[in-house]
Protein backbone atom coordinates (compact mmCIF):
# COMPACT_ATOMS: atom_id res chain seq x y z
CA UNK A 1 0.00 0.00 0.00
CA UNK A 2 1.32 3.39 -0.83
CA UNK A 3 2.60 5.80 1.80
CA UNK A 4 0.32 8.82 1.55
CA UNK A 5 2.05 12.04 0.57
CA UNK A 6 2.13 15.91 2.22
CA UNK A 7 1.81 18.97 0.88
CA UNK A 8 3.55 21.97 2.84
CA UNK A 9 1.74 25.04 2.00
CA UNK A 10 3.69 28.11 2.09
CA UNK A 11 1.50 31.39 2.35
CA UNK A 12 1.71 34.87 0.54
CA UNK A 13 2.12 38.54 2.36
CA UNK A 14 -0.56 39.62 4.14
CA UNK A 15 -2.19 36.19 4.04
CA UNK A 16 -3.50 35.50 7.46
CA UNK A 17 -6.54 32.78 9.44
CA UNK A 18 -9.16 32.89 7.16
CA UNK A 19 -7.84 33.62 3.75
CA UNK A 20 -5.11 30.65 4.74
CA UNK A 21 -8.57 28.30 5.53
CA UNK A 22 -9.48 29.41 2.17
CA UNK A 23 -6.09 28.11 0.08
CA UNK A 24 -5.77 24.96 1.96
CA UNK A 25 -9.47 23.85 0.84
CA UNK A 26 -8.62 25.08 -2.81
CA UNK A 27 -5.61 22.89 -2.77
CA UNK A 28 -7.46 20.39 -1.13
CA UNK A 29 -10.16 20.41 -4.01
CA UNK A 30 -7.63 20.38 -6.73
CA UNK A 31 -5.74 17.57 -5.41
CA UNK A 32 -8.87 15.53 -5.19
CA UNK A 33 -10.10 15.90 -8.21
CA UNK A 34 -6.09 15.07 -9.93
CA UNK A 35 -6.03 11.73 -7.68
CA UNK A 36 -3.22 12.60 -5.59
CA UNK A 37 -3.08 10.54 -2.28
CA UNK A 38 -1.93 13.64 -0.24
CA UNK A 39 -2.75 15.53 2.97
CA UNK A 40 -1.88 19.68 3.19
CA UNK A 41 -0.37 21.31 5.83
CA UNK A 42 -0.17 25.29 6.14
CA UNK A 43 2.69 26.67 7.42
CA UNK A 44 1.30 29.65 8.78
CA UNK A 45 4.21 31.66 9.16
CA UNK A 46 2.30 35.12 8.73
CA UNK A 47 0.47 34.53 12.25
CA UNK A 48 3.60 33.46 13.86
CA UNK A 49 5.85 35.74 12.83
CA UNK A 50 4.66 38.42 10.25
CA UNK A 51 4.04 41.84 10.26
CA UNK A 52 1.63 42.61 12.68
CA UNK A 53 -0.02 46.49 12.68
CA UNK A 54 -1.38 46.88 16.24
CA UNK A 55 0.39 49.65 16.60
CA UNK A 56 -0.70 51.80 13.51
CA UNK A 57 -2.96 54.08 14.69
CA UNK A 58 -0.03 55.77 16.45
CA UNK A 59 1.66 56.75 13.25
CA UNK A 60 -1.21 58.18 11.38
CA UNK A 61 -2.19 62.48 12.31
CA UNK A 62 -4.55 63.13 14.93
CA UNK A 63 -8.38 63.28 13.73
CA UNK A 64 -9.35 66.66 12.00
CA UNK A 65 -12.78 68.54 11.70
CA UNK A 66 -14.94 66.43 8.63
CA UNK A 67 -14.37 68.51 5.66
CA UNK A 68 -17.17 67.09 3.97
CA UNK A 69 -20.91 67.52 5.42
CA UNK A 70 -22.05 65.11 7.38
CA UNK A 71 -24.95 62.35 6.42
CA UNK A 72 -28.66 63.59 6.54
CA UNK A 73 -30.16 62.78 9.96
CA UNK A 74 -31.55 59.13 9.99
CA UNK A 75 -35.09 59.21 9.77
CA UNK A 76 -35.47 62.56 7.71
CA UNK A 77 -38.66 61.71 5.42
CA UNK A 78 -37.91 63.97 2.49
CA UNK A 79 -34.43 62.42 2.31
CA UNK A 80 -34.74 61.38 -1.07
CA UNK A 81 -35.67 64.60 -2.68
CA UNK A 82 -32.46 66.86 -0.65
CA UNK A 83 -30.14 65.42 -3.32
CA UNK A 84 -32.06 67.21 -6.33
CA UNK A 85 -32.77 70.11 -4.24
CA UNK A 86 -29.65 70.74 -3.05
CA UNK A 87 -28.15 70.92 -6.70
CA UNK A 88 -31.27 72.89 -7.43
CA UNK A 89 -30.42 75.54 -4.94
CA UNK A 90 -27.00 75.29 -6.27
CA UNK A 91 -28.06 76.58 -9.89
CA UNK A 92 -30.48 78.97 -8.14
CA UNK A 93 -27.65 80.73 -5.82
CA UNK A 94 -24.68 80.61 -8.59
CA UNK A 95 -27.54 82.08 -11.26
CA UNK A 96 -28.56 85.16 -8.59
CA UNK A 97 -25.13 85.76 -7.56
CA UNK A 98 -23.48 86.16 -10.91
CA UNK A 99 -25.22 86.15 -14.16
CA UNK A 100 -22.20 86.44 -15.99
CA UNK A 101 -20.47 83.45 -14.80
CA UNK A 102 -22.63 80.65 -16.55
CA UNK A 103 -21.10 77.38 -18.15
CA UNK A 104 -21.11 76.24 -21.47
CA UNK A 105 -23.23 73.13 -20.94
CA UNK A 106 -21.19 71.24 -23.28
CA UNK A 107 -18.03 71.92 -21.35
CA UNK A 108 -17.03 68.58 -18.83
CA UNK A 109 -17.28 69.32 -15.43
CA UNK A 110 -15.69 67.20 -12.93
CA UNK A 111 -18.32 66.43 -11.93
CA UNK A 112 -19.38 64.32 -14.99
CA UNK A 113 -16.08 62.36 -14.00
CA UNK A 114 -17.11 61.51 -10.52
CA UNK A 115 -20.91 60.12 -11.98
CA UNK A 116 -19.05 58.47 -15.16
CA UNK A 117 -16.83 56.73 -12.40
CA UNK A 118 -20.09 55.88 -10.59
CA UNK A 119 -21.64 54.51 -13.26
CA UNK A 120 -18.65 51.92 -14.49
CA UNK A 121 -16.22 51.93 -11.52
CA UNK A 122 -17.84 50.70 -8.48
CA UNK A 123 -16.81 47.17 -8.28
CA UNK A 124 -17.60 45.96 -4.30
CA UNK A 125 -19.62 43.51 -5.71
CA UNK A 126 -19.98 42.02 -2.00
CA UNK A 127 -22.01 45.19 -0.71
CA UNK A 128 -25.60 45.27 -0.92
CA UNK A 129 -28.43 47.64 -0.47
CA UNK A 130 -32.04 46.73 0.38
CA UNK A 131 -34.94 48.89 -0.51
CA UNK A 132 -37.75 48.54 1.87
CA UNK A 133 -39.03 45.06 1.89
CA UNK A 134 -37.39 44.45 -1.90
CA UNK A 135 -34.76 42.11 -3.19
CA UNK A 136 -31.25 43.19 -2.38
CA UNK A 137 -28.96 45.03 -4.95
CA UNK A 138 -25.73 45.09 -5.30
CA UNK A 139 -24.18 48.23 -4.57
CA UNK A 140 -22.27 48.43 -7.61
CA UNK A 141 -25.45 48.44 -9.15
CA UNK A 142 -27.27 50.96 -6.79
CA UNK A 143 -24.71 53.74 -7.58
CA UNK A 144 -24.60 53.41 -10.93
CA UNK A 145 -28.51 53.69 -11.32
CA UNK A 146 -28.79 56.35 -9.28
CA UNK A 147 -25.13 58.16 -11.10
CA UNK A 148 -27.65 57.40 -14.43
CA UNK A 149 -31.01 59.29 -12.50
CA UNK A 150 -28.83 61.98 -11.11
CA UNK A 151 -26.98 62.91 -14.44
CA UNK A 152 -30.20 62.95 -16.69
CA UNK A 153 -32.24 65.17 -14.22
CA UNK A 154 -33.29 68.63 -14.75
CA UNK A 155 -31.23 69.71 -11.32
CA UNK A 156 -27.99 68.46 -12.12
CA UNK A 157 -28.32 70.35 -15.76
CA UNK A 158 -29.21 73.11 -14.29
CA UNK A 159 -26.27 72.98 -11.33
CA UNK A 160 -23.37 72.29 -14.06
CA UNK A 161 -24.56 74.32 -16.58
CA UNK A 162 -24.23 77.17 -13.79
CA UNK A 163 -20.88 79.20 -12.17
CA UNK A 164 -21.13 77.04 -9.36
CA UNK A 165 -17.72 76.42 -8.22
CA UNK A 166 -16.17 72.86 -9.09
CA UNK A 167 -16.05 71.85 -5.37
CA UNK A 168 -19.06 72.33 -4.29
CA UNK A 169 -20.55 70.76 -7.47
CA UNK A 170 -18.80 67.67 -6.49
CA UNK A 171 -19.64 67.83 -3.48
CA UNK A 172 -23.35 67.96 -4.27
CA UNK A 173 -23.20 65.02 -6.44
CA UNK A 174 -21.50 63.11 -4.26
CA UNK A 175 -24.02 63.45 -1.72
CA UNK A 176 -26.52 62.79 -3.60
CA UNK A 177 -25.49 59.60 -5.33
CA UNK A 178 -24.63 58.39 -1.84
CA UNK A 179 -28.10 59.57 -0.54
CA UNK A 180 -30.22 58.30 -3.31
CA UNK A 181 -28.36 54.75 -2.59
CA UNK A 182 -29.31 54.94 0.82
CA UNK A 183 -32.63 55.54 0.53
CA UNK A 184 -33.44 53.61 -2.12
CA UNK A 185 -32.01 52.96 -5.83
CA UNK A 186 -35.31 53.92 -7.03
CA UNK A 187 -35.03 57.59 -5.42
CA UNK A 188 -38.51 56.97 -3.84
CA UNK A 189 -40.00 59.92 -2.14
CA UNK A 190 -40.67 58.89 1.45
CA UNK A 191 -38.33 56.55 2.68
CA UNK A 192 -35.65 56.44 5.71
CA UNK A 193 -32.03 57.25 5.21
CA UNK A 194 -29.36 54.93 6.75
CA UNK A 195 -26.80 56.80 8.30
CA UNK A 196 -24.60 53.52 7.88
CA UNK A 197 -25.05 53.06 4.06
CA UNK A 198 -24.55 56.57 3.35
CA UNK A 199 -21.00 56.63 5.02
CA UNK A 200 -20.40 53.30 3.27
CA UNK A 201 -21.36 54.21 -0.14
CA UNK A 202 -19.62 57.54 -0.33
CA UNK A 203 -16.55 55.96 1.13
CA UNK A 204 -16.50 53.30 -2.00
CA UNK A 205 -17.13 56.01 -4.44
CA UNK A 206 -14.10 58.16 -2.99
CA UNK A 207 -12.18 54.78 -3.12
CA UNK A 208 -13.17 54.24 -7.06
CA UNK A 209 -12.07 57.74 -7.38
CA UNK A 210 -8.87 57.53 -5.37
CA UNK A 211 -7.99 54.03 -7.68
CA UNK A 212 -8.89 55.68 -10.99
CA UNK A 213 -6.43 58.27 -10.06
CA UNK A 214 -3.80 56.06 -9.20
CA UNK A 215 -4.67 53.21 -12.03
CA UNK A 216 -4.26 56.11 -14.33
CA UNK A 217 -0.59 57.31 -12.84
CA UNK A 218 0.87 53.80 -13.15
CA UNK A 219 -0.82 52.29 -16.10
CA UNK A 220 -1.71 56.00 -18.35
CA UNK A 221 -5.15 56.62 -19.12
CA UNK A 222 -8.29 55.22 -18.64
CA UNK A 223 -10.90 56.52 -20.25
CA UNK A 224 -11.90 58.67 -17.08
CA UNK A 225 -10.42 61.55 -15.88
CA UNK A 226 -9.91 62.64 -12.52
CA UNK A 227 -9.68 66.19 -11.88
CA UNK A 228 -7.87 68.06 -8.78
CA UNK A 229 -10.85 68.30 -7.34
CA UNK A 230 -12.66 65.22 -7.48
CA UNK A 231 -9.24 64.15 -5.91
CA UNK A 232 -9.71 66.03 -3.00
CA UNK A 233 -12.99 65.58 -2.60
CA UNK A 234 -12.44 61.89 -2.89
CA UNK A 235 -9.58 62.51 -0.41
CA UNK A 236 -11.09 64.47 2.00
CA UNK A 237 -14.40 61.45 2.29
CA UNK A 238 -11.58 58.76 2.87
CA UNK A 239 -9.61 60.81 5.65
CA UNK A 240 -11.59 59.55 8.65
CA UNK A 241 -11.23 56.06 7.19
CA UNK A 242 -7.47 55.96 7.09
CA UNK A 243 -6.53 53.69 9.70
CA UNK A 244 -8.84 51.05 8.00
CA UNK A 245 -7.41 51.54 4.71
CA UNK A 246 -3.87 51.69 5.73
CA UNK A 247 -4.37 48.39 7.78
CA UNK A 248 -6.06 46.48 4.72
CA UNK A 249 -3.57 47.74 2.00
CA UNK A 250 0.05 47.80 4.51
CA UNK A 251 -0.23 43.90 5.76
CA UNK A 252 1.19 42.78 2.54
CA UNK A 253 3.68 45.43 1.93
CA UNK A 254 4.64 45.17 5.70
CA UNK A 255 5.15 41.39 5.62
CA UNK A 256 7.43 41.63 2.24
CA UNK A 257 9.64 44.34 4.68
CA UNK A 258 9.82 42.39 7.16
CA UNK A 259 10.78 39.52 5.20
CA UNK A 260 13.62 41.10 3.60
CA UNK A 261 14.77 42.92 6.61
CA UNK A 262 14.81 40.25 9.05
CA UNK A 263 13.57 37.34 7.30
CA UNK A 264 15.40 34.05 10.07
CA UNK A 265 12.59 33.83 12.09
CA UNK A 266 10.23 33.17 9.02
CA UNK A 267 12.40 30.86 7.81
CA UNK A 268 12.91 28.68 10.90
CA UNK A 269 9.51 28.40 11.16
CA UNK A 270 9.06 27.26 7.49
CA UNK A 271 11.59 25.03 8.12
CA UNK A 272 10.09 23.30 10.81
CA UNK A 273 6.81 22.89 9.10
CA UNK A 274 8.60 20.89 6.43
CA UNK A 275 11.37 19.02 8.87
CA UNK A 276 7.96 17.85 10.22
CA UNK A 277 6.26 17.00 7.48
CA UNK A 278 9.37 15.42 6.67
CA UNK A 279 9.43 12.63 9.54
CA UNK A 280 6.18 11.52 8.85
CA UNK A 281 7.28 9.63 5.66
CA UNK A 282 5.69 10.08 1.89
CA UNK A 283 6.56 11.78 -0.26
CA UNK A 284 6.80 15.78 0.68
CA UNK A 285 6.06 18.49 -1.80
CA UNK A 286 6.57 22.01 -0.66
CA UNK A 287 4.27 24.42 -1.99
CA UNK A 288 4.95 28.51 -1.92
CA UNK A 289 2.66 31.64 -3.57
CA UNK A 290 3.85 34.54 -3.96
CA UNK A 291 6.19 35.73 -1.68
CA UNK A 292 5.65 32.26 -0.28
CA UNK A 293 7.74 30.89 -2.79
CA UNK A 294 10.52 33.50 -2.42
CA UNK A 295 10.35 32.50 0.82
CA UNK A 296 10.83 28.47 0.75
CA UNK A 297 13.75 29.09 -1.98
CA UNK A 298 15.19 31.20 0.51
CA UNK A 299 14.55 28.82 3.69
CA UNK A 300 15.66 25.36 1.22
CA UNK A 301 18.63 26.90 0.02
CA UNK A 302 20.16 27.17 3.77
CA UNK A 303 22.85 24.93 5.15
CA UNK A 304 21.32 22.11 6.74
CA UNK A 305 17.98 23.20 5.82
CA UNK A 306 15.40 20.12 5.10
CA UNK A 307 14.90 18.37 2.10
CA UNK A 308 11.42 17.59 0.30
CA UNK A 309 10.91 15.51 -2.22
CA UNK A 310 9.50 18.45 -4.77
CA UNK A 311 9.80 22.78 -4.66
CA UNK A 312 6.59 23.94 -6.57
CA UNK A 313 6.62 27.76 -6.56
CA UNK A 314 3.12 29.44 -8.19
CA UNK A 315 3.61 33.14 -9.43
CA UNK A 316 7.10 33.55 -7.70
CA UNK A 317 9.31 36.65 -7.34
CA UNK A 318 12.85 34.67 -6.50
CA UNK A 319 13.66 34.53 -9.65
CA UNK A 320 13.51 38.45 -10.32
CA UNK A 321 15.13 39.02 -6.66
CA UNK A 322 18.05 36.73 -7.42
CA UNK A 323 18.91 38.70 -10.87
CA UNK A 324 19.95 41.92 -8.71
CA UNK A 325 21.16 40.54 -5.04
CA UNK A 326 17.61 39.99 -3.12
CA UNK A 327 18.17 36.69 -2.60
CA UNK A 328 21.82 36.73 -1.41
CA UNK A 329 23.52 34.46 -2.03
CA UNK A 330 21.51 33.03 -4.31
CA UNK A 331 21.44 34.47 -7.83
CA UNK A 332 25.43 36.14 -7.17
CA UNK A 333 28.75 35.02 -9.11
CA UNK A 334 29.94 32.14 -7.10
CA UNK A 335 27.03 31.21 -5.16
CA UNK A 336 25.39 27.82 -4.72
CA UNK A 337 22.31 26.76 -6.78
CA UNK A 338 19.01 27.04 -5.71
CA UNK A 339 17.33 23.85 -4.00
CA UNK A 340 16.60 21.36 -7.28
CA UNK A 341 14.04 19.91 -8.36
CA UNK A 342 11.85 23.00 -8.51
CA UNK A 343 8.97 23.34 -10.51
CA UNK A 344 8.58 26.82 -11.22
CA UNK A 345 4.26 27.57 -12.49
CA UNK A 346 4.25 30.82 -13.94
CA UNK A 347 0.75 32.90 -16.55
CA UNK A 348 2.68 35.38 -18.67
CA UNK A 349 -0.55 37.69 -17.92
CA UNK A 350 1.28 37.24 -14.03
CA UNK A 351 3.04 40.55 -13.99
CA UNK A 352 4.44 39.24 -10.67
CA UNK A 353 5.37 35.66 -11.81
CA UNK A 354 8.71 35.31 -13.19
CA UNK A 355 10.43 32.14 -15.23
CA UNK A 356 13.77 30.60 -12.98
CA UNK A 357 15.53 28.18 -15.71
CA UNK A 358 16.97 31.30 -17.52
CA UNK A 359 18.63 32.61 -14.32
CA UNK A 360 19.96 29.59 -13.32
CA UNK A 361 20.92 28.34 -16.98
CA UNK A 362 23.58 25.33 -15.90
CA UNK A 363 21.00 23.92 -13.27
CA UNK A 364 19.07 21.17 -15.14
CA UNK A 365 16.86 20.22 -12.37
CA UNK A 366 14.86 23.97 -12.64
CA UNK A 367 11.59 23.04 -14.63
CA UNK A 368 9.69 26.29 -15.50
CA UNK A 369 6.16 25.38 -16.36
CA UNK A 370 4.07 28.25 -18.17
CA UNK A 371 0.06 27.99 -17.00
CA UNK A 372 -2.69 29.83 -18.91
CA UNK A 373 -5.07 30.69 -16.25
CA UNK A 374 -7.37 32.83 -18.48
CA UNK A 375 -7.53 35.62 -16.27
CA UNK A 376 -6.05 39.50 -16.59
CA UNK A 377 -3.84 41.29 -14.24
CA UNK A 378 -4.13 41.37 -11.21
CA UNK A 379 -6.82 38.37 -10.85
CA UNK A 380 -3.68 36.22 -12.53
CA UNK A 381 -2.07 36.34 -9.29
CA UNK A 382 -1.72 35.18 -5.98
CA UNK A 383 -4.77 32.23 -5.01
CA UNK A 384 -5.60 32.31 -8.90
CA UNK A 385 -3.25 29.26 -9.06
CA UNK A 386 -4.26 26.96 -6.19
CA UNK A 387 -7.45 27.20 -7.59
CA UNK A 388 -6.17 26.08 -11.23
CA UNK A 389 -6.23 22.50 -12.71
CA UNK A 390 -2.95 22.95 -14.47
CA UNK A 391 -1.20 23.41 -11.08
CA UNK A 392 -1.69 20.04 -9.76
CA UNK A 393 -1.34 18.45 -13.62
CA UNK A 394 2.18 19.78 -13.49
CA UNK A 395 2.90 18.36 -9.80
CA UNK A 396 1.67 15.25 -10.60
CA UNK A 397 3.59 15.28 -14.00
CA UNK A 398 6.80 15.99 -12.32
CA UNK A 399 6.32 13.74 -9.18
CA UNK A 400 5.44 10.75 -12.04
CA UNK A 401 8.69 11.33 -13.63
CA UNK A 402 10.90 11.83 -10.15
CA UNK A 403 9.67 8.81 -8.78
CA UNK A 404 7.52 6.37 -10.83
CA UNK A 405 4.26 7.44 -9.75
CA UNK A 406 2.56 9.64 -6.92
CA UNK A 407 2.89 8.66 -3.14
CA UNK A 408 4.96 5.09 -2.68
CA UNK A 409 7.20 5.61 -5.45
CA UNK A 410 11.04 6.03 -4.88
CA UNK A 411 12.73 9.09 -4.35
CA UNK A 412 15.44 9.59 -6.60
CA UNK A 413 14.79 12.50 -9.32
CA UNK A 414 15.29 12.25 -13.34
CA UNK A 415 17.17 15.17 -14.72
CA UNK A 416 15.42 17.14 -17.28
CA UNK A 417 15.84 16.87 -20.80
CA UNK A 418 15.54 18.50 -24.10
CA UNK A 419 15.89 16.88 -27.48
CA UNK A 420 15.50 19.00 -30.51
CA UNK A 421 13.54 17.84 -33.74
CA UNK A 422 16.06 17.06 -36.56
CA UNK A 423 14.53 19.55 -39.31
CA UNK A 424 16.17 18.74 -42.68
CA UNK A 425 18.01 21.49 -45.01
CA UNK A 426 15.82 20.57 -47.82
CA UNK A 427 12.40 20.22 -46.35
CA UNK A 428 13.19 23.66 -45.02
CA UNK A 429 10.06 25.49 -47.19
CA UNK A 430 7.86 23.30 -46.30
CA UNK A 431 8.85 23.33 -42.64
CA UNK A 432 8.34 27.05 -43.10
CA UNK A 433 4.07 26.88 -43.72
CA UNK A 434 4.04 25.06 -40.15
CA UNK A 435 6.21 27.54 -38.59
CA UNK A 436 8.98 24.96 -37.38
CA UNK A 437 12.14 26.70 -36.27
CA UNK A 438 14.76 25.03 -34.34
CA UNK A 439 14.31 27.11 -31.31
CA UNK A 440 10.47 25.74 -31.36
CA UNK A 441 10.79 22.39 -32.31
CA UNK A 442 11.67 19.72 -29.56
CA UNK A 443 10.71 17.12 -26.93
CA UNK A 444 10.93 18.12 -23.35
CA UNK A 445 11.07 15.15 -20.70
CA UNK A 446 10.32 17.45 -17.21
CA UNK A 447 7.66 17.00 -15.44
CA UNK A 448 5.80 15.32 -18.43
CA UNK A 449 6.18 14.75 -21.89
CA UNK A 450 6.55 18.11 -23.85
CA UNK A 451 6.33 18.00 -27.62
CA UNK A 452 6.57 21.23 -30.00
CA UNK A 453 6.66 21.72 -33.38
CA UNK A 454 6.02 25.19 -35.06
CA UNK A 455 2.32 26.29 -33.90
CA UNK A 456 1.78 23.13 -32.51
CA UNK A 457 2.25 21.34 -29.40
CA UNK A 458 0.61 18.21 -27.47
CA UNK A 459 1.61 17.69 -23.83
CA UNK A 460 0.86 14.51 -21.89
CA UNK A 461 1.74 13.18 -18.20
CA UNK A 462 4.42 10.52 -18.63
CA UNK A 463 2.15 8.38 -16.62
CA UNK A 464 0.14 8.22 -20.00
CA UNK A 465 3.30 7.02 -21.73
CA UNK A 466 3.14 3.15 -22.23
CA UNK A 467 5.98 2.53 -24.38
CA UNK A 468 8.48 3.68 -27.26
CA UNK A 469 9.61 2.33 -30.32
CA UNK A 470 12.09 3.64 -32.60
CA UNK A 471 11.25 3.18 -36.13
CA UNK A 472 11.88 4.69 -39.85
CA UNK A 473 13.29 5.65 -42.23
CA UNK A 474 9.94 6.23 -44.50
CA UNK A 475 9.34 8.13 -47.94
CA UNK A 476 9.79 12.03 -47.64
CA UNK A 477 6.44 12.58 -48.63
CA UNK A 478 5.09 10.84 -46.02
CA UNK A 479 7.19 12.14 -43.25
CA UNK A 480 7.22 16.34 -43.41
CA UNK A 481 4.85 18.11 -41.35
CA UNK A 482 2.83 18.08 -39.23
CA UNK A 483 0.33 14.85 -40.19
CA UNK A 484 -2.45 12.83 -38.86
CA UNK A 485 -2.99 9.25 -39.80
CA UNK A 486 -6.58 8.69 -41.11
CA UNK A 487 -6.31 4.81 -40.73
CA UNK A 488 -4.79 5.04 -37.16
CA UNK A 489 -5.11 8.71 -35.61
CA UNK A 490 -1.71 9.00 -34.59
CA UNK A 491 -0.23 11.86 -35.35
CA UNK A 492 3.33 13.03 -36.89
CA UNK A 493 5.78 16.16 -36.05
CA UNK A 494 7.86 15.72 -38.93
CA UNK A 495 11.00 17.68 -39.27
CA UNK A 496 12.84 15.00 -41.59
CA UNK A 497 12.46 11.23 -43.09
CA UNK A 498 15.27 9.44 -41.65
CA UNK A 499 13.61 8.30 -38.69
CA UNK A 500 11.87 9.14 -35.88
CA UNK A 501 10.09 7.68 -32.07
CA UNK A 502 6.46 6.45 -31.95
CA UNK A 503 4.95 7.47 -28.32
CA UNK A 504 2.20 5.00 -27.79
CA UNK A 505 -0.35 6.39 -25.28
CA UNK A 506 -2.57 4.64 -22.67
CA UNK A 507 -5.30 7.03 -23.28
CA UNK A 508 -5.86 8.97 -26.48
CA UNK A 509 -4.76 12.88 -25.96
CA UNK A 510 -7.03 15.42 -26.58
CA UNK A 511 -5.91 17.41 -29.39
CA UNK A 512 -8.19 20.21 -30.93
CA UNK A 513 -11.03 17.80 -31.92
CA UNK A 514 -9.34 14.78 -32.41
CA UNK A 515 -8.30 11.96 -29.76
CA UNK A 516 -4.44 10.99 -30.53
CA UNK A 517 -3.43 7.64 -29.60
CA UNK A 518 0.46 8.01 -30.04
CA UNK A 519 2.82 10.66 -31.76
CA UNK A 520 6.00 10.15 -33.77
CA UNK A 521 8.44 12.84 -32.95
CA UNK A 522 12.03 13.22 -35.45
CA UNK A 523 14.40 13.93 -32.50
CA UNK A 524 17.58 14.23 -33.50
CA UNK A 525 18.86 11.66 -30.99
CA UNK A 526 16.39 9.12 -31.00
CA UNK A 527 18.35 6.28 -29.04
CA UNK A 528 18.73 9.38 -26.40
CA UNK A 529 15.07 9.75 -26.19
CA UNK A 530 14.52 5.98 -26.07
CA UNK A 531 17.32 6.08 -23.09
CA UNK A 532 15.49 8.69 -21.22
CA UNK A 533 12.33 7.46 -21.44
CA UNK A 534 13.61 4.06 -20.29
CA UNK A 535 15.20 5.81 -16.90
CA UNK A 536 11.77 6.92 -16.35
CA UNK A 537 10.56 3.55 -16.48
CA UNK A 538 9.11 3.52 -19.85
CA UNK A 539 10.55 0.59 -21.85
CA UNK A 540 10.94 0.05 -25.67
CA UNK A 541 12.18 -1.01 -28.53
CA UNK A 542 14.55 -0.14 -31.89
CA UNK A 543 12.95 -0.94 -34.84
CA UNK A 544 14.11 0.59 -37.59
CA UNK A 545 14.60 -1.60 -41.05
CA UNK A 546 18.09 -0.75 -41.30
CA UNK A 547 20.79 1.37 -39.94
CA UNK A 548 20.99 4.95 -40.59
Amino acid sequence: MSQRGTIVYVHGASDRGPQVDDHVAQIERQILLAGMDFDVVASRWGEAEGARLDRLEAALPAAAPPTVPAAVPRGDASAARAPLAELAELAQSAGSANTTSRQDGARLREADQLLAICRSQIVSAEATVTAGSGPATSLAVACSRAASEIGESVEYTQARASGVAEAALIDAVGRAVAVSVAVNPTMAAKSTVTANLFDDAQMRIAEAVVGVAAATLLAGYLGVDVGPHLKRWATDVLIPHRARITRDVALGPADVVLYQRNGERIRRFVARTIGEALHGGGPVVALGNSLGGVVLVDTLSQPGAPRPHLLVTAGSQAPLLATFGGLDPLGLPGSPPPFQPWLNIFDRRDFLGFVARPVWPGEAGIIDREVDMGLGFPDSHGVAYLRHSETYLAIAEQLDSASGGLPGGGATTAVPRRFPIRLGARSWPILRLFGARPENSYVDLNGGLDAHFGFFAIRVPLSNVTSWRIEGPWRWLTAIGVRRSVRHGDVTFGGNHAGGVRLNFREPVKWGPFQVPALYVTVADMEGLGAALAERGIHGEDARRRPL
